[in-house]
């Protein structure tokens, strides 16, 4: 089952884009 668009959007904007946010700082600070 695939999640709504909405609730997928959410995911992304709070999960997935935080997340490479952090990697790029841990990245550009080692």
């Amino acid at each position: 089952a695939t999640m709504p668009g909405w609730l997928e959007s959410i995911f992304l904007a709070f999960i997935v884009y935080p997340c490479n946010e952090l990697k790029g700082l841990v990245l550009f600070y080692d």
